[in-house]
């Protein structure tokens, strides 16, 4: 298992969001599937997309979490 933070600015679309020049800091956690000689085969990768999308200031999301 690998767990890191994604960083950065929003300054691209992201899907149906626009740019908004906003930063983001996620945590990320991967789970990496192996085969019986140890090579990985596959691999689960789960993170918040609700907070990224709050931190980038997408109005739809503030609906769900109540922030402003």
């Amino acid at each position: 298992m690998a767990y890191f933070h994604g960083r950065g600015d929003n300054n691209g679309p992201m899907g149906a969001l626009s740019p908004t020049g906003r930063r983001m800091d996620v945590p990320f956690r991967e789970n990496p599937r192996y085969d019986t000689r140890g090579r990985v085969i596959g691999c689960e990768m789960y993170y918040d997309q609700l907070g990224i999308l709050t931190q980038l200031g997408d109005p739809e999301s503030s609906k769900l979490t109540g922030a402003s």
